[in-house]
């Protein structure tokens, strides 16, 4: 195992015990993470990076402390490398996001957002396209995605069909849904377009997906069916839409901080990440909490925390990442 396989495998770990990691085997070989890294820094180019994932509150819809953290932190490791970088979500989870990028010392960094009804949804995905053309990479981190049909679910294999009817209910097919089994459409734009618009472009951007239960963009990469029959969770639908690379965490914050590490050391300035401190980090997320708003995607109280983990799991990993780059920088990059 290299190096940049080592720190995908370190990631690649299931505190919530959602069973996706267990099943992925040899349906999903390490190497993702590297392959993802060494595109980001050989190929030159704007990149965007669409996070925010709306939690149903009582009083309206807000972004979960999953994803933002991991994309301002890959932002800033991009925009120091010499990219330029735009920040994608939508309506309901602008604030928090933008408040990430401005916490993050990122408040040039441009935060577009998508409306959630579905025809200016749909308008503002196509503009977005039009106007970024030169796009050289689009990444997707802790995004939901809408859920396989009949139709892509069905690998032609026997069976595969049968098991695809039995384990999703007719209301989830082909719709946004979150860990909870929660339909959430009416509060989440249609930004899945931009991978589904650009990846038929021959010359378009490198995609890259990062989640961590199966709901997210990118996780159509993994067989539908193979994932059901090795163990995998059919609690949420899994997502149908693919990228090139896609990225897999016990927490998705962590597969955008594995690739900000793993990005500055191939770019040749480790120190780019090793900024990132834990005391960094953890401001970060007391401030998006209380200003984003944003909530714990697991308890959905705006709390510091992510997916209901405690701060010595949470941050333990990244502990771990920090250990990796110090060690790594030393060596020949993996």
């Amino acid at each position: 195992m290299d190096g940049m396989d080592s720190l995908e495998s370190l990631i690649r770990r299931d505190p919530g015990q959602r069973g996706l990691l267990a099943a992925l085997g040899d349906i999903h070989p390490l190497g993702h993470l590297r392959g993802a890294a060494e595109s980001l820094v050989e190929r030159d180019g704007p990149v965007a990076i669409v996070t925010g994932f709306a939690i149903p509150l009582p009083h309206g819809p807000v972004a979960e402390t999953d994803g933002p953290p991991g994309a301002v932190m890959l932002a800033d490791v991009l925009r120091r490398l010499g990219r330029s970088v735009t920040l994608v979500t939508d309506i309901p989870c602008r604030s928090a996001v933008a408040a990430a990028a401005e916490i993050a010392g990122l408040s040039d960094v441009p935060v577009e957002a998508c409306p959630v009804d579905g025809r200016d949804g749909e308008a503002w995905c196509e503009a977005f396209v039009r106007g970024h053309r030169d796009l050289a990479h689009l990444v997707s981190i802790e995004r939901v995605g809408p859920a396989h049909t009949a139709e892509t679910a069905d690998s032609n294999a026997p069976g595969t069909l049968t098991r695809y009817l039995e384990s999703t209910p007719e209301p989830q097919r082909g719709r946004c849904c979150n860990m909870r089994g929660e339909i959430i459409d009416d509060i989440t734009a249609p930004l899945h377009r931009l991978f589904e618009q650009f990846s038929a472009s021959p010359h378009g951007p490198t995609t890259i997906g990062i989640g961590d239960g199966g709901n997210e963009l990118g996780m159509g990469r993994l067989p539908w069916d193979l994932l059901l029959r090795h163990g995998g969770s059919a609690t949420s639908p899994l997502c149908r839409v693919a990228t090139d690379w896609l990225i897999v965490a016990g927490v998705s914050n962590w597969g955008g901080m594995a690739l900000a590490a793993a990005m500055a050391l191939r770019g040749g300035h480790p120190e780019l990440a090793t900024v990132w401190t834990e005391d960094r980090q953890r401001a970060l997320l007391e401030m998006l909490a209380a200003r984003g708003p944003a909530v714990d995607g697991a308890t959905r109280i705006a709390a510091a925390s992510v997916d209901g983990l405690s701060d010595s799991v949470y941050f333990g990993v990244w502990r771990e990442v920090q250990a990796w780059l110090a060690g790594s920088s030393r060596r020949v990059p993996g």
